[in-house]
């Protein structure tokens, strides 16, 4: 049990990682939010993450897919397809991204860790939307997110964690450096609460949010499990 709650765990932390880059990084000007995540149908991209050492951990392939929607708010489909260097597998999952009037809208709506499922557990999870405003500036606070997820084994719940990510603010504008080139951002830090069963951890976050580009880079301090550190490496022409 104990192996399965650092498994959890470690999902739950490269979920956040990885389901907050999920973001695209090419041209499009048909949308209200373009200025903050410049959005096309069929946009792909690739962010590579690295402990603190610098030793590689994951690389994610990402395409957009426009998604039909009968109100006529843009939404999209983002598919992503993650190659874990440890364990030399690869694994796949999707999340909806939405341009409405709160801005941009990312949502949590399912993930797989491959550990969990080779294991025969299955992770089930849901929550609300990570919001990006699109008038944002230096001081503003961001609305909080939270996530629910689930490991099941043969219908019986093994156990059951939470993720809050609250304290959102806009604290800067820097320019930061990827492979994929250097670009102008918004810092964005956060607080990240993990708590399995009864136990809590407490993680601080910084994202750089390029203006115009999407997020480039993101940074993971977790007391006593060091940093995380995911950036952008390729994008799409």
């Amino acid at each position: 049990m104990q192996n399965l709650m650092q498994r959890a765990r470690r999902s739950l932390l490269c979920l956040l990682l990885m389901t907050w880059i999920a973001l695209p990084h090419t041209t499009w000007a048909q949308a209200d939010c373009a200025g903050l995540f410049p959005l096309r149908d069929g946009a792909s991209w690739e962010m590579t993450s690295y402990d603190g050492s610098q030793t590689q951990l994951s690389s994610s392939q990402f395409v957009l897919t426009a998604k039909p929607n009968a109100n006529g708010t843009p939404t999209w489909q983002v598919n992503r397809s993650t190659h874990e260097e440890r364990s030399g597998v690869t694994w796949a999952d999707s999340l909806d991204m939405v341009c409405d009037a709160n801005g941009l809208g990312i949502g949590m709506l399912w993930y797989r860790g491959y550990e969990m499922h080779s294991e025969g557990i299955q992770v089930r999870f849901s929550g609300g939307t990570l919001r990006f405003p699109r008038n944002l500036a230096v001081g503003m606070r961001l609305p909080e997110a939270k996530l629910t997820m689930s490991s099941m084994m043969l219908n019986k719940e093994l156990t059951r964690s939470t993720t809050r990510v609250y304290r959102r603010m806009v604290t800067g504008e820097a320019s930061k450096t990827t492979p994929a080139g250097t670009f102008d951002c918004w810092v964005i830090d956060a607080t990240i609460e993990h708590i399995i069963d009864d136990r809590k951890f407490i993680s601080q976050e910084k994202i750089w949010l390029s203006k115009g580009s999407g997020i480039v880079a993101i940074e993971v301090r977790s007391k006593g499990k060091g940093t995380f550190y995911t950036e952008l490496t390729r994008i799409t022409p």
